[in-house]
């Protein structure tokens, strides 16, 4: 099966706890059978009798024609973990407890009477989500991992330990390091432009210059700002320097055309040759020049 992108929904809200009258009142209704002849005030007086209603609070709700009952019977709320095990712990957990029990109104409130109902979990967050793509969820369980948030330290179970050693061990043998590419001597070697003495604006046109006969015009300003990005003082007769443009220049090509790497590398390398070679002509000419 491909794989498909993750949502994440949130609500803006803050949750309830279990001493809450909201929460005992659904949890309640939760492990009791709910019958045809289940009124308002039936249910009110069952919580009155089971300590979750006092009697002050249960004729106060009377008073107001059940408008309390009636609230809390007909909402969804998040409930705060009370961390009773080490899984909640280590989650933070919290749930949803489901009320939205359907009230069939008579002429006196208390005899009305409540029935189960379902409704759409969903409507219970907020209309916008957060969506995850498919091909991104590597790169985020790894960047979570980091921060130590993984299968490891968020289920405690042995065999979610040992799922994450395995894993965690398996992508040891994917070093997260650089491509090789081997680094050559130009065919116009360093010594031979070492006195080299042309000015930036040159050098900066016969990079346009070499690029224009090189490659193709839509990827042109990619790799002149490439080899900018990469440009360090008197860079053409450094190795160091040679080296970090030839690889700026193999990446844009590789990425930008579909010639692969091993063209788009022996490219670079006559790209750059041909700059050297354009800058030690320059240079030569002004020297003779200046003779």
């Amino acid at each position: 099966m491909p794989p498909t992108d993750g949502k994440i929904y949130y609500k803006r809200e803050y949750g309830k706890s279990y001493s809450d009258i909201e929460i005992k009142v659904l949890a309640y209704l939760a492990s009791h059978e709910i019958s045809a002849i289940n009124t308002l005030e039936k249910l009110l007086s069952d919580l009155n009798k089971y300590g979750i209603y006092t009697d002050k609070e249960a004729e106060e709700c009377r008073v107001s024609e059940y408008k309390s009952l009636l609230s809390i019977i007909q909402r969804n709320y998040f409930v705060i973990s009370n961390l009773n095990n080490e899984r909640l712990v280590r989650q933070s957990g919290s749930f949803l407890i489901c009320g939205k029990y359907n009230v069939q109104l008579k002429e006196k409130i208390g005899q009305s009477i409540v029935k189960r109902a379902y409704s759409d979990v969903q409507d219970e967050f907020e209309l916008q989500s957060f969506r995850i793509p498919a091909g991104r969820k590597d790169a985020i369980l790894e960047e979570l991992s980091f921060y130590n948030i993984n299968e490891g330290t968020l289920f405690p179970e042995l065999e979610h330990q040992m799922a994450y050693i395995k894993s965690n061990y398996a992508n040891t043998q994917k070093p997260m390091v650089d491509r090789f590419v081997k680094t050559e001597v130009p065919i116009t070697s360093i010594k031979e432009v070492r006195n080299l003495d042309v000015s930036d604006d040159k050098v900066d046109e016969i990079i346009r210059e070499a690029l224009h006969n090189a490659v193709h015009p839509e990827i042109f300003d990619d790799c002149y700002v490439a080899i900018q990005k990469n440009l360090m003082p008197d860079w053409y007769r450094k190795e160091i320097g040679l080296s970090k443009v030839r690889l700026a220049i193999t990446d844009t090509l590789d990425n930008g055309t579909p010639m692969g790497r091993a063209v788009a590398k022996r490219a670079a390398h006559s790209i750059v040759t041909k700059i050297v070679n354009a800058i030690e002509q320059e240079s030569n000419t002004a020297t003779s020049d200046n003779s």
